[in-house]
């Protein structure tokens, strides 16, 4: 048999794995697969966009991820049900073990005449009606779940059927609790042979309905598995194709073998049918997963990660219809706000079947986000980089001086990664950058936000200075604190970087802050910044000219404003800047605002997405004359520059404007 690699394209003496497909019909045999066409796929930069490239030509950059051969599931409920089913053995295989899954809620599951036969044959490879009694059932029948070894809260008793029925069933009586996570029944010691049909036929019942999901594993190690129900892999790859998505991604093993055994390649060749089968165009990508097998874990015991403690979570009650009819809404409108921002920023996507559990096997999601397709060709045929006038600005050096335990609370969470929403907000466009490209000069923008910029070097607070004497600047929380060039922290390298004199305050001050007269009639919050102490919180000393807008509970300066030679300069001496803060700056700096309101605004080409923050009527600007439409249903909706949207919170709506 050939190697896996041939199949898509790569070559099996270099190894090498790159965006590599292969087209083959579906159902090809070897030859044909060989002599499939490959297609070598690369992200170019095309006038400054990254842009996804098939042969040369651009294409959307689009791909689909499923897990293919998970095994599908079911549903059973309060009346007997008979689950049947077909699958062939993808090898030869004589340490097998039946799966039956029912969920791990709490309730009461009954079993009855189950049997699984090999078609070409004969032979029956289970034969289970539990007529034996529970000495017949606990020596042919195990189970498992994370506390099995502690007595877990599950009765397993074979009795009279129930109602009045005949004979006798499998009453599995199940409590929900963390012993029990991953509970499931299995039947081993079953020998399949390699390209033979098996039909399973489970007689089965439960007091309410849950998930049934009967699968066959090799048992041991890599537990693959060998048979189920069928995936839902295959459906959502037609589906993708529908809407033009050729690429395929799946995770695959990677074959990792004990020394002086073969490796096996099954999975792979098993998922690449699949695909090939259900969209015979299929560009396959393969995922291809390094964890090493259970074998190699045993052999290396130091060499394996090792975790304390647990999680739990607060998840919404699936059985509520009031929850699904608000979930598909908000999910139709999430999808909205990542594609039409995704297309503006010129971003790829990739759609991941996560858990095989059919995620995206929704003809209306597909056609949901197939309303892009105009969008995305679009700029694929006249690709505009996205450059927006606003740069916000991280160190990663930095961030590895905020380490101590409960800091980040208050100080990178606050500035940065809930700080992305107040960006976001401000109603015109941003970028986000590495502060080495920055420093290097590889980033132009009118605006720029250091939001972590804390430990430089001379050389870099010498760049960011000439950057400084151009451009607007927002200083966030003590920059330049730290001098990496001797390892010393004060207060004299911010003022070297920034040009503001500054006093450190008490450690035991708080990051809150109070806008002034002046913070206020500039659109700030009346108070705003985390309330508990930060160390170290600097005061910007206000020089000539300057203007307070904000300050510490004790009165002393938290945000000064003030006109640099290349635009206002904002010192923030605390952990948050609220989305007028940014607006107000933008706005000084002479950058367009799409709108005064806080709104997600994306914006690329002749495309304007907004996304609305709250219910009601959002004031747009353009910033161009000419008819507006609507990029998801082609209605004219007015004529720029100005614009009012009826927005529901969470909607967002794709504009594409007259050139």
């Amino acid at each position: 048999m050939k190697p896996w690699c041939s199949w898509l394209g790569i070559s099996a003496a270099t190894g090498v794995l790159g965006w590599v497909a292969c087209v083959v019909p579906a159902g090809a045999d070897e030859a044909q697969a060989a002599s499939g066409k490959s297609h070598a796929f690369r992200v170019v930069s095309r006038n400054g966009v990254p842009q996804l490239t098939q042969d040369g030509a651009p294409v959307r950059a689009r791909i689909f991820w499923g897990a293919a051969g998970g095994g599908g599931a079911t549903h059973i409920g309060t009346d007997w049900r008979t689950v049947e089913f077909q699958f062939t053995a993808p090898e030869d295989d004589n340490c097998v073990a039946m799966h039956l899954r029912f969920g791990e809620d709490s309730g009461n599951i009954w079993f009855d005449d189950v049997h699984v036969k090999d078609v070409d044959s004969g032979p029956a490879l289970v034969a289970c009606d539990f007529e034996g009694g529970q000495d017949a059932f606990d020596k042919e029948w195990k189970f498992w779940c994370e506390g099995f070894r502690d007595n877990p809260p599950v009765s397993m008793t074979v009795e009279p059927a129930p109602d009045g029925g005949a004979g006798h069933v499998l009453h599995v009586k199940l409590t929900a609790e963390p012993k029990t996570q991953g509970f499931h029944l299995f039947r081993p010691e079953l020998t399949l042979v390699k390209d033979h049909r098996y039909q399973v036929s489970i007689r089965v019942r439960a007091d309410a309905e849950r998930p049934f999901r009967p699968t066959f594993h090799h048992q041991g190690d890599d537990f693959r598995m060998q048979g189920g129900l069928p995936s839902p892999f295959g459906a959502q790859v037609a589906l993708a194709a529908a809407q033009g998505v050729d690429l395929v991604s799946f995770g695959a093993s990677a074959g990792w073998a004990e020394p002086g055994k073969e490796p096996n390649f099954f999975h792979l060749d098993r998922a690449c049918r699949e695909a090939l089968a259900a969209n015979p165009n299929a560009l396959l990508l393969p995922r291809i997963g390094m964890h090493p097998p259970a074998w190699w874990a045993r052999a290396h015991p130091d060499d394996v990660m090792r975790y304390e403690g647990g999680e739990v979570t607060n998840a919404p009650s699936v059985a509520s219809v009031q929850y699904r009819a608000d979930a598909a809404e908000a999910l139709r409108r999430a999808i909205r706000y990542c594609m039409a921002q995704e297309g503006c920023r010129n971003f790829a996507t990739w759609w991941m079947d996560l858990g095989a559990t059919g995620w995206f096997n929704d003809a209306k999601l597909w056609e949901e986000m197939g309303r892009f397709k105009a969008m995305e060709e679009t700029l694929l045929a006249n690709p505009v980089p996205f450059k927006p006038a606003v740069a916000a600005v991280l160190d990663e050096r930095s961030m590895r001086y905020v380490a101590a335990a409960g800091a980040s609370a208050a100080t990178t969470r606050p500035l940065i990664y809930t700080g992305r929403a107040n960006l976001h907000r401000m109603g015109t466009p941003f970028g986000q950058y590495l502060l080495d490209d920055v420093a290097a000069g590889r980033v132009s923008a009118r605006q720029y936000v250091f939001l972590a910029a804390w430990a430089l070097t001379g050389a870099e607070r010498q760049a960011l200075k000439d950057l400084a004497s151009r451009a607007s600047v927002i200083w966030c929380w003590a920059p330049g604190y730290i001098n990496l060039d001797n390892g010393r922290v004060g207060t004299e390298t911010v003022t070297d970087l920034t040009g503001f004199d500054v006093k450190r305050l008490p450690d035991v001050t708080p990051a809150r802050v109070k806008a002034t007269d002046a913070g206020l009639a500039a659109g700030l919050p009346a108070e705003f910044a985390p309330a508990k102490p930060v160390q170290p919180l600097l005061s910007p000393v206000p020089g000539p000219g300057d203007t307070v807008l904000a300050q510490f509970a004790g009165g002393e300066p938290a945000v000064v404003l003030r006109n640099g030679s290349g635009g206002p300069v904002l010192f923030v001496g605390t952990t948050e800047i609220p989305p007028a803060l940014h607006r107000y700056a933008a706005r000084l700096a002479g950058i367009h605002l799409y709108t005064e309101t806080d709104a997600n605004v994306y914006a690329n080409g002749p495309f304007l997405a907004i996304h609305a923050a709250a219910d009601g009527t959002l004031a747009v600007d353009t910033g161009s004359t000419g008819p507006v439409t609507d990029e998801m249903d082609g209605r004219v909706l007015g004529a720029g520059p100005r614009l009012e949207l009826a927005l529901k919170k969470g909607e967002t709506r794709v504009l594409r404007l007259a050139p």
